[in-house]
């Protein structure tokens, strides 16, 4: 299974998901923590745009376009060597603030 992961701070784009927390929005940077695959390869975050790398461990493919809806969001690259992994925790994360996940 190959998938990009993008997460989106924007908060009107996607699908509407469960209701958040009670409270306005919050002014906190972004933290993408604890991030681990059932695999074991090491994964690392960034900033989706064109030219920004796909995998955490293939510098060789790229995004060639990037939707804009999620254009300049942070995202986790997964490892193009867990391809083949499949189940319902394959990529576990933690985050410090409500946001939409993109898959």
């Amino acid at each position: 299974m190959s998938f990009f992961l993008c997460v989106s701070l924007a908060g009107m784009q996607g699908l509407a998901g469960r209701q958040g927390p009670p409270g306005g929005p919050t002014l906190a940077p972004l933290r993408i923590s604890e991030i681990d695959s059932v695999s074991g390869t090491q994964l690392k975050t960034g900033f989706l745009h064109v030219g920004a790398d796909l995998y955490s461990d293939d510098d060789g493919i790229t995004f060639k376009s990037v939707p804009v809806e999620v254009a300049g969001q942070p995202y986790i690259l997964t490892a193009d060597s867990d391809k083949g992994l499949t189940g319902a925790s394959a990529l576990t994360f933690t985050v410090n603030i409500y946001l939409h996940i993109y898959i």
